[in-house]
C-alpha cells in the first residue's frame, strides 16, 4: 500500500505508510500560472504540467 501526500498519520501507521510526497506551493503557484494564462485566452489543452515526486520508502510496500 502506497499513500499519496504524506501525512503525519502515514509515519505513525503500523506498518508505516510508504507515501508520495509533493510541494504544495509548487503545485499552487503553478496551477495560479495556468489559470492566469487560461484566462488571458491560451487554449487549456496547452497548460499541462507534470509535477514532479518523492518517494518516501517506509515498510508498507513490502512483502509481507
Amino acid at each position: 500500500v502506497i499513500g499519496y501526500g504524506n501525512t503525519e498519520a502515514g509515519r505513525y501507521a503500523d506498518p508505516p505508510l510508504t507515501t508520495i510526497d509533493y510541494s504544495i506551493e509548487d503545485n499552487g503557484r503553478h496551477l495560479g500560472q495556468m489559470l492566469l494564462q487560461l484566462l488571458a485566452g491560451a487554449p487549456a489543452r496547452s497548460l499541462q504540467r507534470l509535477e514532479g515526486v518523492h518517494l518516501l520508502a517506509r515498510q508498507s510496500d513490502h512483502a509481507a
